[in-house]
């Protein structure tokens, strides 16, 4: 379907496409199809790939070599640098490309389609000239939606607006000024596709300290104590932790509550391989040192110092570290099962390097040592757990029976309210207010992790506070179909898009409903017109609905902000437009009011007491529990008849009787 996509709008003028799709969702499976498409019909002899990071590349190769590997060859540049010209696909980090301008050594028709994963990132600043040098198509890829960030002011020096410039000027880049990609596959899409799944959904422990319950307050952690003769009395918030102070203490119930509820391996029962998000190098060094300490005391003999392993920029060998803990071998292989194929290392503890990018599909957690404040950061990181995964054995003691489990979700461990923050406090609205200095006038510059006003530094060092502290709360919550609020925003930019069409809106407020009708199922919806990618099937999901909309709630959703009716919601007001239109109100009361209401309600959910009602077979009513045949009778044939006639006439019951 999505290369169905791709082949309608290569039919356009356009050269430049930009696929925006979840973590997990293909993106380098649908690249390859793309790219055997442009070779195998001779819209390109040679094809560059573009990646920003080592890794990426190995992975690029690996991926390409596994799907299309036996028809086209595939080849790294810094690898065979004589010999290229021998390839069909050409993988590059747009840094080996970028050094002393080696990209003007080739000729910019040297590649017929020039395809930049990560789109955001690896043409962004400098990078962009290695990209506009070659001619030729140019398709982006990336898991990054841009939503969240068009309400930022123009003249804002912050993070958020930075993320906002980059975005809009990728999009720019491929042609979709509107803010919205040739195509869109994000996480619900994935959850919730009928040729599904392909994602799952996470399973969220929101976990406080005493401490950290404090810090997410809006008054803070208040300190009054004297730390080495030196007099500390302030307010600490959320982003002075391992910043302007630390506290030991609370680390080690980090990892003490990290043993006690992460998401164990199926198969082996040890603990599933995870992803834990720190502050700081210095930070995540901490971490893993207290890790592999609680490891070798709960576990003797299995992992001595290699159960969390230190995957950060500083870290020799750090890229490969993160290859072999995908592929199951960081470390050796588990000692908690024989000849099973995963990681004897558990834990990569990180800091920012496997936040995009990063393919490991039996990742069980995610842990949140840190704070996020960026949606797109947000949504890269956990999309690093959404990925299908069957867990496999083979027992070879039994017979070589094979033993297989199919991961159903993953663990969001979160320390420090991440995900309330983007489901309940982060304002997806309002403009970003930039504090101002005091003594300069100027716009200050807010980091991801250092706040604004931030606590005084004792003598220019971090303050080692040394308090007690211990777990406070810990509530699970199972995200359902309709995902998170940061995945559901996507509904909110296609409604402001389209709202924005003038001639739309025109039909609209002039009263031509049936026109405007007419417009919305012909340009706007449907699969076939990727710039929205919007359907009712996919409206549906988004709210959570138990039924299927027409397009008139669709319209009165997109215009007024009507919330739909849910199928209960929607069977009652039908039936008192009933009551109304027959006028009997007054004779349908009491018992013969429920009596009919009933009736109306099975008749149009319940497909099995239609069927008997319509071939007159009613005592198959008796086992169906929906309307009893002494209700009818009560009710009486004409009465019934009314009922049932009305609703052929005015209601589509199919669109009533969708499973959930």
């Amino acid at each position: 379907m999505r290369l169905r996509l791709f082949k309608n709008r290569r039919k356009t003028v356009n050269k430049r496409f930009l696929l925006e799709m979840a973590t997990g969702t293909g993106k380098t499976l649908t690249c390859a199809a793309i790219i055997k498409l442009f070779l195998k019909t001779g819209n390109a002899q040679r094809i560059l790939f573009l990646v920003d990071r080592i890794e990426l590349e190995n992975q690029a190769k690996k991926s390409f070599n596994q799907s299309i590997g036996k028809d086209y060859v595939v080849k790294v540049w810094k690898e065979d640098r004589d010999n290229w010209k021998t390839a069909d696909i050409v993988i590059s980090t747009v840094q080996s490309l970028l050094a002393s301008s080696r990209y003007r050594d080739f000729s910019p028709n040297d590649f017929d389609l020039i395809i930049s994963d990560e789109a955001h990132r690896s043409i962004g600043g400098n990078a962009r000239a290695v990209f506009e040098y070659f001619t030729g198509y140019k398709i982006g890829l990336t898991a990054t939606p841009k939503d969240f960030l068009k309400n930022t002011k123009q003249d804002e020096n912050s993070e958020k607006e930075f993320e906002r410039r980059d975005l809009l000027d990728t999009h720019r880049t491929f042609g979709c000024e509107s803010g919205q990609p040739t195509f869109r596959y994000d996480l619900k899409d994935g959850v919730n596709d009928p040729d599904g799944p392909f994602l799952v959904n996470p399973v969220i422990l929101d976990a406080r300290t005493n401490i950290t319950s404090q810090l997410l307050a809006d008054e803070g952690y208040a300190v009054h104590k004297v730390i080495d003769g030196e007099d500390v009395d302030e307010n600490f918030g959320i982003r002075d932790f391992e910043k302007t102070f630390f506290n030991e203490e609370t680390n080690y119930v980090f990892c003490e509550t990290f043993m006690r509820y992460a998401a164990v391996d199926p198969l082996s029962g040890e603990i599933g391989k995870t992803i834990i998000f720190t502050i700081s190098q210095k930070h995540a060094e901490k971490i893993v040192q207290m890790l592999n300490q609680i490891a070798m005391d709960k576990f003797p003999g299995k992992y001595n110092s290699d159960f969390a392993i230190q995957i950060t920029s500083n870290v020799r060998d750090a890229q490969q570290f993160s290859i072999s803990f995908s592929e199951n071998n960081l470390r050796g292989h588990t000692r908690w099962l024989s000849d099973y194929e995963s990681s004897r290392a558990r834990v990569a503890v990180t800091v920012g390097m496997m936040t995009t990018g990063y393919d490991c599909s039996d990742l069980l957690n995610l842990v949140f040592m840190r704070p996020v404040f960026s949606p797109s950061d947000f949504i890269q990181m956990k999309g690093r757990g959404t990925r299908l995964h069957t867990f496999k054995y083979v027992d070879y003691l039994n017979g070589e029976k094979v033993k297989s489990i199919k991961k159903e979700n993953f663990r969001i461990i979160d320390f420090f309210a991440v995900c309330e923050y983007f489901e309940e406090k982060y304002d997806y609205d309002a403009p970003l207010v930039v504090p101002i200095n005091r003594q300069t006038q100027n716009a200050l510059v807010v980091s991801p992790l250092i706040g604004v006003d931030s606590t005084v530094i004792v003598a220019n060092r971090t303050v080692d506070l040394n308090e007690d502290d211990s777990l406070n709360v810990i509530d699970e919550t199972v995200v359902g179909k309709d995902g998170m609020r940061v995945d559901r925003e996507m509904f909110r930019s296609f409604q402001d898009e389209v709202k924005s069409n003038e001639e739309f809106v025109k039909m609209y407020n002039d009263g031509n409903i049936d026109e405007a009708l007419s417009y919305l199922k012909s340009e706007i919806l449907g699969e076939d017109r990727p710039k929205f990618y919007m359907t009712p099937e996919k409206i549906r999901k988004i709210f959570n609905l138990d039924r299927r909309l027409d397009l008139r709630e669709i319209l009165d959703l997109i215009m007024n902000n009507r919330e739909p009716l849910t199928k209960a919601q929607y069977i009652r007001q039908k039936f008192n437009e009933f009551i109304s239109d027959k006028g009997l109100s007054e004779t349908l009361v009491g018992e013969s009011y429920n009596d009919a209401f009933e009736l109306f309600d099975a008749y149009i959910t319940d497909r099995r007491v239609s069927e008997a009602i319509d071939n007159k077979d009613y005592s198959l009513l008796a086992g169906f529990g929906s309307i009893a045949i002494e209700q009818l009778k009560r009710l009486g044939v004409e009465r019934m008849n009314q009922i049932i006639n009305y609703i052929r006439d005015y209601i589509n019951v199919e669109k009533l009787r969708v499973k959930d």
